[in-house]
């Protein structure tokens, strides 16, 4: 239980979660911790593909599906 956290791209429609990474910390402590691999992936992505870009880090109490809260960003 708990609230679980992703990195999204406003621009680019697009989103990491830890399990994508086969990594089960994904609250909000968990996925800033500097072992965390999607922090890895995120740190990543945010020196190439994702620089300069509008990210945000969104928690699921917004929604489970973060699919659906893609579709919802303004351009």
């Amino acid at each position: 239980m708990g609230i679980y956290y992703s990195w999204v791209n406003m621009d680019r429609r697009e989103f990491i979660q830890c399990v994508d990474f086969d990594d089960s910390r994904c609250k909000l402590y968990e996925t800033v911790w500097y072992d965390c691999m999607g922090l890895r992936a995120f740190c990543t992505l945010l020196n190439k593909e994702w620089r300069g870009q509008r990210i945000i880090y969104l928690g699921d109490e917004i929604a489970q599906n973060m699919t659906v809260v893609i579709q919802l960003l303004p351009n």
